[in-house]
């Protein structure tokens, strides 16, 4: 699987290029919809740190796809630690309002 962006009008959209047919339902779970060269979600040009979001989206998309279809598990226990350690160095609970996070059920 490899990664693209492309930009036409006011669009952009991240693409996810030679996806095995046993990873489409993944994909289209996370979101991505067909596109003449695989899968696209679009974005409008102008979004704030488009370029970032990008590198992002192109390192993490393997294993993002590789977690939705089940074939690796999330990191649940770091990411709940980081944000238990977020809440207990501020006052305020780090503002978070009483929500917790979970993980994605399908």
């Amino acid at each position: 699987m490899d990664a693209k962006v492309r930009c036409d009008g006011g669009r952009a959209a991240f693409l996810l290029l030679d996806v095995p047919a046993s990873y489409e339902a993944a994909v289209r779970r996370l979101g991505f919809e067909p596109d003449a060269e695989g899968f696209a979600r679009y974005f409008a040009v102008e979004s704030a740190h488009l370029e970032r979001s990008y590198a992002t989206f192109a390192r993490c998309a393997q294993e993002m796809i590789l977690q939705e279809a089940g074939e690796h598990t999330v990191p649940w226990e770091d990411t709940l630690a980081l944000i238990a350690r977020l809440m207990r160095s501020t006052p305020s609970g780090g503002g978070w309002l009483g929500v917790l996070p979970s993980p994605h059920v399908a």
